[in-house]
């Protein structure tokens, strides 16, 4: 999976994606994660996912959102709009709770707040 903003704390993170999809772990480790131009940077594990309209979504929903601007619905918004050109607000869209694992052993997460 590709993240624009590859920032991600200890624990459950959470990221948003456009459209109902199903996200499964491909492999027993989880899914690689890239960003927008490297190579793995490591894995996530999906813990779970649900689907929403976007409208529906609270800011509790998003409080452990992997980038800290997205951590309120007006944020969150702003980057739907920035990497999915045409989203509207009344869209379906998957929420995806998951854990990340760094390839790089000295790897700092940042903290939550």
């Amino acid at each position: 999976m590709r993240f624009f903003n590859p920032t991600f704390h200890e624990g459950i993170n959470i990221t948003v994606r456009r459209g109902g999809k199903e996200y499964v772990n491909e492999t027993e480790f989880g899914n690689y994660v890239y960003s927008h131009e490297s190579d793995p940077i490591g894995f996530m594990y999906i813990e779970f996912c649900w689907q929403m309209r976007f409208v529906d979504i609270e800011n509790e929903d998003i409080e452990r959102q992997h980038d800290a601007q997205c951590r309120n619905i007006d944020g969150l918004y702003n980057r739907m709009t920035q990497l999915y050109p045409g989203f509207d607000a009344r869209e379906i869209v998957t929420i995806l709770a998951f854990k990340f694992t760094p390839f790089a052993e000295n790897y700092v997460f940042p903290s939550l707040s």
